[in-house]
């Protein structure tokens, strides 16, 4: 799939977001902590702090959490967990991944940008069926 595929389905969300970006979007500040990266088909960024952000490419999801990397491949994701709908829709921070081995993989996201990134999930995880 092409990234700017992507990127346009991203913006016609025409959402704010303060940490939900795409990759020409990022600071000085964030190329610096994501300097280990070295992804060509990096596209989305959800950067909270140093400490937790994950990055989005054509082919997975790599998390940085606790000083810890976590990858979940596309074609590993059994299905989005739908019980993260069970939130109010203005409070959701989290989705869940349910992955096929059985683990749940935890992503956090923004109230105001959650549906953006499941609906590039959705896209994303069909293309890897």
């Amino acid at each position: 799939m092409n990234p700017a595929i992507i990127e346009a389905k991203f913006r016609r969300y025409k959402v704010e977001s303060e940490h939900l970006l795409l990759r020409r979007d990022v600071t000085s500040e964030i190329k610096d902590v994501l300097h280990s990266i070295v992804e060509v088909d990096l596209i989305i960024i959800f950067y909270r702090s140093s400490t937790y952000f994950w990055v989005m490419t054509l082919e997975k999801i790599i998390i940085f959490s606790e000083d810890r990397w976590l990858t979940a491949l596309f074609q590993d994701i059994d299905k989005i967990d739908p019980n993260f709908l069970d939130q109010t829709k203005q409070n959701i921070s989290e989705m869940g991944l349910l992955m096929k081995s059985g683990s749940l993989i935890r992503l956090q996201v923004e109230a105001t940008t959650w549906h953006v990134v499941l609906g590039i999930l959705k896209l994303l995880k069909a293309q890897h069926q």
